[in-house]
């Protein structure tokens, strides 16, 4: 049975805090804890969720620089779940996905709390192009840029 992708994120942030490296304070420009998360994502979206990974980005913001925009065609029928999560040194991380209507975006789905991880669920009625916009709202003390990974999923 197909678990909310929601339930078992909240259910596994406990696990993913423990894979972040140890090591991490000491070399604050490693990309090895976003990766690992990275990974965690994967695994719960296809094996706990059922889903199949469609994209996945790894990419730094920073103060001058806090919105990375990814833009991808998805196809109609699908239900799509679209995740960013920031690193240690990002404290808040905000999703938005739009999708292209003619000249312009509508805003599809959000996820604009203050956590490091966003996540957006949504069904794709038309087959189109889509944008994400992901974007640092703000940073840990003392740290003015840090890593995220982006992994957009469907079933």
């Amino acid at each position: 049975m197909k678990k909310p992708f929601v339930t078992v994120l909240m259910g596994t942030l406990v696990a993913a805090l423990l894979l972040t490296d140890a090591s991490f304070s000491a070399s604050a420009q490693s990309g090895i804890p976003i990766m690992r998360r990275v990974r965690e994502l994967v695994s719960l979206l296809e094996d706990d969720n059922d889903e199949t990974v469609a994209a996945i980005q790894v990419d730094q913001l920073s103060q001058s620089s806090n919105i990375r925009t990814y833009t991808r065609t998805l196809y109609s029928g699908n239900d799509y779940t679209a995740v960013a999560a920031g690193d240690d040194r990002i404290h808040d991380t905000d999703l938005v996905v739009y999708r292209r209507s003619g000249d312009s975006w509508v805003e599809v789905g959000r996820d604009a709390d203050t956590s490091n991880t966003a996540v957006v669920t949504f069904h794709c009625s038309s087959t189109g192009e889509y944008k994400f916009e992901i974007k640092a709202y703000s940073f840990e003390s003392g740290y003015s840029y840090g890593f995220y990974g982006f992994v957009l999923s469907f079933d």
